[in-house]
């Protein structure tokens, strides 16, 4: 069973990706999310980062979304949908199944990856599938740095700021004890962001330095890795971090950023991992 990993278009879809489909003929292509370009997001992200920082940490989720909601980065907003509805309609034409679900840059674009969504192109937000004798885990999105108790200022978090964490990770156990149990075998565990504590998570670009270096990616996943041990646990997010690692029997892979030509061919045979081949831009 071969299946064709991938995540992080951004607004691009390589030529090699196509071609890489056509000789390999997946059985199935496994989709990460992150579509839209998230340049302008993030451009007006950095811009305004002390103000949102302080807003986030008030627990004010009222405030908080009516600054996201402004004029200015809601024209942001919509040229980074534009940028995922072309990347969408580039993959439709692709005959192979192609089961998807959405990153931290599709917040906006969830109404339209719905839309899009039929039978060999099957969107697939948070749930569970059976597909040839392996059971699909999939959850999207992403808890964001702020909603990581490790990577939160408890000293200048507020009380409410500090519930709002709890609160989500209480949703997020819920939501995945719903959808693990030890009696299923041969569990394909997709989500966005990777598991927390291997080498796929570790932040190496310099666009954060108070986290540079830091392990920061997301701890439940690491629980759920090491209590129900799926297979394989597929990610993305972390451009930089195209690989794989061990969390016990569970083989970890991050597929890499597809905007920069990076994607992964993975070769299952039962239980057995028969190949698994990591692709690159030929500039690297």
């Amino acid at each position: 069973m071969r299946f064709l990993l991938c995540g992080c278009f951004h607004g691009k879809v390589p030529t090699n990706f196509f071609q890489v489909i056509k000789k390999e003929n997946p059985d199935l292509i496994i989709c990460t999310g992150d579509f839209g370009d998230g340049k302008f997001l993030r451009k007006w992200e950095f811009k305004h980062e002390k103000e949102i920082l302080k807003l986030i940490l008030s627990g004010d989720e009222e405030k908080v979304e009516k600054f996201y909601n402004t004029k200015e980065n809601l024209k942001y907003v919509k040229k980074d949908l534009e940028t995922a509805k072309r990347v969408l309609n580039k993959l439709k034409v692709i005959k192979n199944k192609f089961y998807f679900t959405y990153g931290n840059h599709d917040g906006s674009s969830k109404k339209l990856l719905n839309s899009l969504s039929k039978k060999n192109f099957k969107f697939i937000p948070k749930g569970k599938i059976n597909f040839s004798g392996y059971t699909l885990i999939f959850h999207g999105g992403y808890r964001g740095t702020s909603g990581k108790p490790y990577l939160v200022d408890w000293k200048t978090a507020s009380r409410k700021h500090k519930n709002a964490v709890k609160e989500r990770i209480f949703e997020i156990n819920y939501e995945l004890n719903k959808l693990f149990n030890k009696k299923q075998k041969n569990v394909i565990f997709i989500t966005h962001d990777p598991p927390y504590g291997t080498k796929l998570d570790i932040l190496k670009k310099n666009f954060d330095s108070k986290n540079r270096y830091k392990h920061i990616g997301d701890d439940i996943y690491t629980k759920f890795d090491k209590k129900f041990q799926p297979l394989v646990h597929i990610c993305s997010h972390m451009h930089e971090n195209q690989g794989y690692d061990k969390i016990g029997k569970t083989l970890v892979i991050n597929s890499g950023a597809l905007l920069e030509g990076k994607f992964a061919l993975l070769e299952l045979e039962k239980d057995k991992i028969k190949r698994l081949k990591f692709y690159k831009n030929k500039k690297e």
